[in-house]
């Protein structure tokens, strides 16, 4: 069995070779490797490598690859052990996504090489390239033309895996999963500490129904998830996890692929990625994602049963997206942080808290408290 490198930058020709032929390809002698991270992409839990090699002759597997390998520290391992991201990311590519594009109808980079250890959660993925493309970009936003693409491709991979059994695909996340109450601490620490950081965001009664239905019980919100209709969700397609080929869509990242409500998964596409030109039209995206979810399998689902649907969708980002922009503030004041960082996060936590108007979910939720 190959081995699981610690880095990408300790791959070798004789690695990739054999991982190549393990996961059933054919390569020529490989007689250079080069890793270049992706325009510094290094985040908590992993490098992301462009990785560029060089045959002894012509081949039918490619020149180059996007890489993907778990960060051999501590506080990686302990996000590791709360997301699942690598081991869902890996699950997916070894279960769902052998037929997911002629299934779904959604393009999806091919997975070359997946190697994940259960035990020290280590991983290495090697992808398809998307090249040439024009990258997604959440501050920049996008056309109407491309935001509706992603919304219909959302709405036909919902509605081929509607209320599917997919339990014997362990690594699929659930409302029920123990690791999502381990996080329950982190988000009432960064919301008691919310005065003067990010309260001036939330209206009054978004506030109130946060502190006394979520933080007072998140064990029953989570519950009242649990129990919607459900189908396999990306829970984080937004448009840096997308690039566009001409106008066509290609979706990445799947390190969290849920058993989730529609509503979860749409509600934070949207209220993400709007932008000023998208924003007055969205009730015609919201139409084609109810016609195109029943095309592929779903139920003819009203427009009052969708909203209802993504008010609660968008209380979880409300209710949780406070703790990473509070860490990219600190980090930010630090010195030490991300500019961009900051401002997507801000972006994305002003968008959720903007659609819970929209979409009614003091009402449809302040019902259930």
């Amino acid at each position: 069995m190959t081995e699981i490198l610690k880095t990408l930058h300790d791959m070798t020709p004789e690695w990739l070779y054999g991982a190549l032929v393990e996961a059933g390809h054919s390569p020529a002698e490989i007689v250079s490797v080069d890793v270049t991270p992706l325009g510094g992409v290094t985040g908590v839990m992993g490098e992301v490598s462009v990785i560029e090699v060089g045959y002894g002759e012509a081949c039918e597997v490619p020149a180059q690859f996007i890489g993907k390998c778990s960060l051999d520290n501590e506080l990686a391992r302990l996000y590791a052990s709360v997301m699942l991201s690598y081991e869902r990311e890996h699950g997916f590519y070894r279960d769902l996504a052998p037929d997911f594009i002629a299934k779904t109808g959604v393009d999806i980079p091919r997975c070359y090489v997946n190697l994940f250890d259960y035990q020290t959660r280590d991983a290495n993925l090697l992808l398809e390239r998307i090249y040439p493309c024009e990258a997604g970009d959440l501050l920049g936003g996008t056309t109407f033309e491309r935001l509706a693409t992603l919304v219909a491709a959302m709405a036909r991979m919902h509605g081929a895996f509607w209320e599917m059994d997919l339990s014997g695909c362990d690594w699929l996340m659930t409302w029920a999963a123990p690791s999502l109450r381990l996080g329950i601490p982190f988000a009432a620490d960064s919301w008691s500490r919310r005065h003067g950081k990010f309260d001036h965001l939330y209206p009054a009664e978004l506030d109130r129904l946060v502190s006394e239905f979520w933080m007072a019980d998140t064990e029953t919100c989570l519950g009242l998830f649990l129990a919607r209709p459900a189908t396999f969700a990306h829970t984080d397609l937004e448009l840096d996890n997308v690039v566009f080929v001409d106008d066509a869509a290609v979706v990445l990242d799947w390190q969290t692929g849920m058993w989730s409500f529609p509503g979860h998964d749409l509600g934070w596409l949207l209220s993400s990625c709007h932008n000023a030109e998208t924003l007055p039209r969205e009730p015609e995206l919201l139409e084609l994602y109810l016609r195109e979810f029943a095309a592929a399998g779903g139920p003819a689902w009203s427009i009052e049963r969708l909203l209802d649907d993504l008010a609660w969708g968008v209380f979880y980002p409300c209710s949780v997206s406070h703790v990473i922009y509070a860490n990219a503030l600190e980090a930010s004041a630090s010195g030490n942080g991300d500019q961009r960082a900051k401002h997507k996060f801000e972006a994305m936590l002003v968008g959720a808290i903007a659609a819970a108007g929209r979409w009614g979910t003091v009402e449809r939720v302040g019902a259930a408290a």
